[in-house]
């Protein structure tokens, strides 16, 4: 493999790795929605 292959690979590598932060972020994110909706909505019963 030459050099110029190696970069686009890790490149690619790093750009998923992107993504995935960024969706496990949100995810996160979501899942704090979540939890504080339930409980609002347990505390207004």
């Amino acid at each position: 493999m030459n050099s110029l292959t190696n970069k686009t690979i890790l490149l690619k590598i790093r750009k998923q790795e992107l993504y995935w932060n960024r969706d496990k972020h949100i995810t996160l994110h979501n899942m704090k929605i979540n939890i504080t909706d339930s409980i609002l909505n347990h505390a207004n019963k």
